[in-house]
């Protein structure tokens, strides 16, 4: 699994750069702890997470064009994380 991890942080560099700065600005405005899992803790996240990637696609608010597209990937990663969370804690 760590080398298909390490090919994806190599052939997407760019991307998972961007996601991981929009990761910290999400992390510093909204802190509630140092463990990074404050994005696991919305209250119905899989539905909040769809609305905010759905309003970064249609470009809905005062971010940049490439801020937009930035928030709508994160978005789709923190609702797919919190999906194949709640996939994990089923099948167990």
């Amino acid at each position: 699994m760590k080398l298909h991890q390490a090919r994806l942080s190599q052939s997407k560099e760019n991307a998972i750069e961007a996601l991981s700065l929009r990761s910290l600005y999400g992390h510093e405005k909204y802190e509630k702890g140092d463990d990074w899992e404050n994005f696991s803790r919305v209250e119905n996240g899989e539905f909040e997470y769809s609305n905010a990637q759905f309003r970064h696609a249609l470009g809905i608010g005062e971010d940049s064009e490439k801020d937009h597209y930035i928030a709508e990937a994160w978005n789709a990663v923190a609702k797919l994380e919190i999906y194949l969370r709640k996939s994990l804690e089923v099948s167990k």
